[in-house]
This record gives structure tokens, sequence and C-alpha cells, in this order.
């Protein structure tokens, strides 16, 4: 299965996302773009321009010394966390003052800079990832994305925060991307605030995307428009064990109240996204984000929690994934949702068409959506065509009678005898042609809209309905027999009403 992964932040957690790449790796899954936030966009990155999950366990794990990317090896670290840590767990004035005090020769040149560490040395340890993999890369002043777009690497799109419009900044394989250079966008998207100082995009500061949006959903929505490709996004969330409260002290107030503002944005996106499979990886509430002194052992304990929750989240979601993910169908039953449910819905479908036009005769119905980067459709999901030879039926996007209905978006009520005699005039092959029995007559296909989605308004016109596919029934009787023509030739007005009402119908169910 083809797909495109989305990365959340998480800090020194981002072993974990490597080993989700891992999992979704071992079930056939092939990526075909990246993006992410603050970790995630340094894991989006190097499984972009080619290190491979097992690749990414070294990386990430041993190679990756946290405290080797701070300016001072991280001698610093423990002298701010003092210094919050007074300040918020509710010490006494009088020492909370005296240590602010003291130090603030170094408050005052760490607010000036806006941060503690430079971030330089993320810089330079990306690049030479980088350049291990891409040697021609070695002596370039900068990496850009057009570079790695040339060499053949994997679409790669990161988001950092900008402080002066307060808004995110989309930075990538984008010709209007206000940041070009690879690792200058990857360290803004990983400026956690006051830890490293900010990217500065002219007179704005660019900080963590985190503050922006954790878990960017939305990265490649455009391209799924057109291939019909899923999304995998990847969510790394804290757990509380068993009986351990929540902190309830000012600390803990005011870290549940960054939480909140870093989670609940991207979880409203979420449920507006289609085509979306939301893989949670829990972790430990005693990781956290900025432990930079975390073990290569417990690094490699996170890796293998990602992918043995990418694994189980496939598995109960589909039983199978192997066998699931292993053929075009199966695939977009898993992007598109449960068999059960469609073969209830069409059912259904046909159902009403042979109580409202008696005269159908025998009634088969099916649903295409697309396949092969969004050019072909293929029949997914279908309703008395058990054993038939067009069971398997693919067509090029806009042929044959269900392509009439996407091209036009409008429904059609099409004369298979015709299709049969000239099946180039409607983009068929005559092998295509030969699939459907010879005893199909008549064909009636409308395209489905997804509905999932709220649709614009925009000057009073409705719009932003994404069409995925045809929803199409076909008869052993002519359509005038059947009474789906009216003496004019045209569609009746109530078997239109009929078809569109279903292609809603189906329209809602997707996941």
């Amino acid at each position: 299965m083809k797909a495109y992964a989305v990365l959340e932040g998480g800090g020194v957690k981002g072993a974990a996302l490597a080993g989700c790449l891992k999992g979704a790796e071992e079930l056939n899954v092939e990526f075909v773009g990246y993006g992410g936030t603050s970790a995630g966009s340094i894991v989006a990155l190097l499984a972009s321009v080619g290190y491979t999950p097992d690749e990414l366990l070294s990386l990430m794990c041993d190679e990756f010394n946290f405290k080797e990317l701070l300016d001072d090896n991280g001698d610093g670290l423990s002298f701010w966390g003092g210094l919050v840590d007074d300040l918020m767990t509710g010490g006494s004035i009088l020492k909370v003052g005296a240590s602010w005090w003291k130090s603030r020769g170094k408050i005052r040149e760490v607010l000036a800079a806006r941060g503690v560490y430079s971030g330089e040395r993320l810089e330079a340890k990306l690049r030479e990832f980088i350049v291990r993999k891409h040697r021609s890369l070695e002596n370039a002043a900068e990496i850009t994305f057009a570079d790695l777009a040339r060499l053949g690497c994997k679409p790669l799109r990161v988001v950092a925060a900008n402080l002066q419009t307060r808004r995110g900044v989309l930075m990538g394989d984008l010709p209007d991307s206000p940041i070009q250079n690879v690792l200058t966008a990857v360290r803004a998207s990983c400026s956690y605030t006051f830890l490293f100082r900010p990217v500065m995009l002219h007179r704005a500061a660019l900080v963590d995307g985190g503050l922006a949006s954790n878990l960017p959903v939305w990265l490649f929505d455009e391209e799924r428009d057109r291939d019909g490709f899923p999304l995998l996004a990847f969510d790394l969330t804290t757990q509380l064990g068993a009986g351990v409260p929540a902190d309830s002290g000012v600390k803990g107030f005011l870290l549940d109240m960054l939480e909140t503002g870093l989670e609940s944005g991207d979880a409203l996106l979420r449920g507006a996204s289609s085509r979306l499979m939301h893989i949670e990886v829990p972790i430990a509430s005693d990781v956290r984000t900025l432990d930079f002194a975390l073990t290569s052992a417990r690094r490699r304990a996170l890796y293998n929690d990602g992918q043995r929750e990418t694994q189980s989240f496939f598995l109960k979601r589909f039983g199978e994934p192997q066998a699931i993910l292993g053929d075009p169908v199966g695939q977009l039953e898993a992007v598109y949702g449960d068999r059960a449910v469609f073969q209830t819905v069409l059912a259904g479908f046909v159902q009403e068409v042979a109580s409202a036009f008696p005269n159908s005769g025998n009634l088969r119905c099916h649903v295409m959506f697309p396949y092969g980067g969004g050019d072909h459709f293929v029949i997914v999901y279908q309703h008395g065509m058990d054993g038939d030879a067009d069971v398997d039926l693919q067509l090029a996007r806009n042929a044959g009678p269900p392509g009439d209905a996407v091209r036009t978006e409008s429904p059609i009520v099409s004369d298979w005898a015709s299709v049969r005699a000239r099946p180039e005039a409607s983009g068929m092959s005559r092998p295509q042609v030969n699939k459907v029995p010879t005893s199909r007559r008549a064909i009636a296909s409308v395209p489905v809209f997804d509905l999932r989605r709220a649709p614009t308004v925009e000057d009073g016109v409705i719009g932003g309905l994404n069409l995925v596919g045809a929803l199409s029934v076909d008869s052993d009787r002519s359509a005038a027999d059947a009474a789906w023509e009216n003496n004019d030739g045209l569609p009746s007005v109530d078997f239109v009403q009929i078809l569109k009402r279903w292609a809603d119908v189906v329209g809602r169910v997707l996941n």
C-alpha cells in the first residue's frame, strides 16, 4: 500500500517514530512522501533522503547523541532546569528571588538571544547524515529541497511557527516555500522555545512547529485529493501509569495547558481529514521531551514501542494486514472502509432500485475508487457480481460509463451494446469490454463525493467537495424497458434522485 507519513513532534521520543516506520515497512506500506514537526521533521528528513527503518534504529538510538547538539554539550541544562523548577514548584519567594538575581546576567543574555542554544550543531549533524547518503552534496554551500528532489528523494514537508503572524509556516518541496535550505527549515521546526534560538525569516522569528501544528495531517491534502493515497499520522501520546495521579501543582497545571495547546487543534483537524489512519503510540510519562540524557537502551525500547503499536493498529483494524494490503482491492478497502458496511449499503441501493423500478430485472452494483496515483479506477465493493469476470474490472479514470459520470460529475445512463460496438469511443479496450457479461444491457453511474468534510461556501456557491469514486448499477434489461429513461431518452428524474441519494450514503460511510 502506498501512503504518506506525517510524524508528530516529541523531542527525544523521536526514536518511537522511527519504529513506526519499521512497523509499516513490515506490512509492505510504501511511503511516497514524509512530513512532520520538530522531532518528527528530523525522522521525516532522514527517511526522505533514503534511510531505511533499520538504519534509523542505529541513527536515532546510537549515533544521535542529543547532548552533542547543544553548544555546551548540555552543561547548562541542569542550571536552567533548576531555575525553572524553583519558579514552577512554588519554592520560597526569597529562595527563588535570590537564585534569579544571582543569574540575572545569564538570563539577560538568553532573553536577548531568545534562546539558550544556537541549533548550529543540529544542522551540522543532519548535514553529516544527508551527505552520508548523497556524496554529491558534500561540498554544497547549502542543501535545498530542490537538491533532494533532483536526487530522487521522497517529498518532504516540515512545519514551524511564525511568532510574528501567529501562524504555522509550511516549508518543503514547494515553489513558495519561504525557506529552501533543508537544514535551516528542520532547525526552525525543532527550535523548542527558549531552548534553541529562533530562526529569523526577515523580521519574523520561527520557532518549534508544535506551537502551530504538532501533528500536521493536512500537509499532503492536495496530492492526496489527486492520487487517493491514505495518510498515516503517527502520534506520540503520554500515558500515566496505573494508579499514578496527575501532577496537581503549579508546574503540572502549566504543563497541562501547554500540552492542551499543542494537541487540541490537531485533534479537531484529524476528525476533519479524509483517508486518515491515526496511529497512537503511548509513551511512558517518565520519558520527557527534553530528556537529553535518555539512554540508548531506552531509545531502543521506544523504537520497539513504535514498531509494535503500528502493527497492532493494522491488526486490530484489518485482522490480517499482510493479506489485505497485498493487492489493490485490499489496499483500497484498508483506505475506504469495512467491506461489510459497503455490502450493506449496496444491498440497500439495489433493493430500492428494484422496488421503485420493478421492471429493472437482474441487478448488480459496485463502487469504484482510484488506484495507481489516481489514474485508474478499480471495483472495490460490489453486490451481485460474485463469480463474474468483471468483478476485478479496472478502468482509466475517465473510461467507460463510470468514467463519464466522473468526467461530467453528474449521473448518466448508458447502453452496454453501444459501448461494445465501439469501446474505444468510451476509452475502454476490447479485453475490458469482453469482461462484462453479454447479458448486461444497461448501466447507470453516478459520481461519489467525500461528504465527511463540510463543503465551503464562496460567493454563495457551495464547493470544496472532493470527488472520490463512482457508484454504478447495471441490469439485464435495457434502460427503456427498466424505465430508467423517459420517453425522450433522458434519465428518469426519480431514478436520478435514487442514484444521487445512495452516492451520498457511500460518501458518508467512507473511513
